[in-house]
């Protein structure tokens, strides 16, 4: 047996003490790589701009979007390959009225344009469609296998029956997770007459929130290790496709729509005014989730409880910015567990808003926001139980391999 000097034995510890951090797969930690660190709060939150319809009739939408790459400044000084709908990450927001057509709702068209071309291995990058949260027929579903060949394209025809915050992402068999986190993402927002004419902010201070974590090489680009399917977490925090944005906002009520298009990260999110800890009393109001408008709101008060959000997940949320002096800084913060290999935390913290114009508002959040019959379960209806995880490297239900026939 060896002994060890000193600065070897430091050196392992080292190592030792980051095998929570660094993956066994790899053969030499020295391999593991962190995205250029870049100073938070400085670069300007980005609304994804909202698509407008390329035709329309009485009782339907028309809309078009190319998916094709792109090369964009996401961190600063530095240039990243995407794939994004219509060339941006996140992709456009579709802004669509629903409901009964009596009273204005219309169902939409959606004409997606593969031309993608080719991945880093010389694959042609098939996709396909899905909007999440939409009860669309099959055919329109967007499913696994139901693909966009590079220069073909598809319409998607999309009822619009009930009024909620949904996503369109890509869908394709066995690479959603690659596709997704290269860019395939937007915001679909569905409206009715009921609820625009609550007392709801509106406008310019309805605003969506994207939430994805990154990982990015020395040079700019995308780093995209799922380690065999298990998961991914990334050590860069973007709202909206810009990291760790600040947002000017006045002191008044605001809505965002918030979104977890991260790959595997759980947001336990709260807000506080420290930029590393947890401040005591700020309320944001909860009053929507993937199925539309709750039936009342639900205020939640730092430092708990926290509203946690899942991957693909929904919900809207109001934060009353009158409630905070001019000058004040106010962050959203995810206090759940990180997940990821940064070594400063940088995750705890998504952004920041700087409260800086006196405003008015005379919203008031209604104590019903969408009444909501109860379903009533007989007594004797049968409940099965459905689990789901990874084991042995298979993903299985109840212990058991779901089996796919191919053609």
């Amino acid at each position: 047996m060896m002994e060890l000097s000193r600065r070897e034995a430091l050196k392992w510890a080292l190592v030792g003490g980051g095998s929570l951090l660094f993956p066994w797969t790899m053969a030499k930690p020295a391999l593991a790589q962190f995205s250029p660190q870049i100073p938070r709060f400085e670069l300007t939150f980005k609304i994804p701009p909202v698509l407008n319809p390329v035709r329309s009739d009485r009782d339907t939408d028309y809309y078009e979007i190319t998916l094709e790459k792109a090369k964009l400044e996401i961190l600063p000084g530095l240039t990243t390959e995407i794939w994004g709908y219509n060339g941006i990450t996140p992709g456009p927001t579709i802004r669509q009225r629903g409901g009964n057509r009596s009273s204005g709702g219309k169902e939409s068209v959606v004409r997606f344009i593969n031309k993608l071309g080719m991945d880093g291995q010389g694959r042609e990058i098939q996709t396909t469609t899905h909007l999440h949260g939409m009860a669309s027929l099959p055919q329109y579903d967007g499913y696994a296998e139901d693909y966009i060949p590079d220069n073909f394209f598809k319409d998607y025809f999309y009822p619009n029956d009930r009024a909620a915050t949904i996503w369109y992402h890509d869908h394709a068999l066995d690479l959603t997770a690659r596709n997704v986190y290269m860019g395939l993402a937007g915001m679909y927002i569905v409206e009715d007459q009921y609820e625009l004419d609550l007392p709801l902010p509106k406008g310019e201070y309805d605003i969506p929130l994207i939430l994805q974590d990154k990982q990015f090489a020395v040079d700019g680009s995308l780093i995209f290790d799922d380690l065999n399917q298990r998961s991914l977490y990334g050590d860069v925090m973007l709202v909206n496709g810009v990291p760790w944005p600040r947002l000017p906002v006045e002191r008044r009520k605001y809505r965002f729509r918030i979104l977890n298009a991260s790959a595997s990260r759980n947001y336990h999110l709260v807000l506080s005014r420290y930029e590393e800890s947890q401040s005591l009393g700020d309320e944001m109001i909860v009053i929507g989730s993937d199925g539309g408008l709750l039936s009342s709101p639900v205020s939640l008060t730092s430092p708990f409880p926290t509203l946690r959000v899942a991957m693909a997940e929904r919900y809207d949320i109001i934060i009353d910015f009158s409630e905070y002096p001019l000058g004040s800084e106010v962050y959203l913060r995810n206090i759940g567990f990180t997940g990821s290999i940064d070594t400063d935390m940088r995750s705890h913290t998504l952004m920041r808003f700087d409260v800086v114009k006196n405003a008015s508002d005379d919203e008031d959040i209604p104590s019903i926001l969408r009444p909501v019959k109860p379903i009533d379960i007989p007594p004797d209806v049968t409940y099965r139980k459905f689990r789901f995880e990874r084991n042995n490297g298979q993903w299985k239900i109840n212990n058991k391999r779901l089996f796919v026939k191919r053609k």
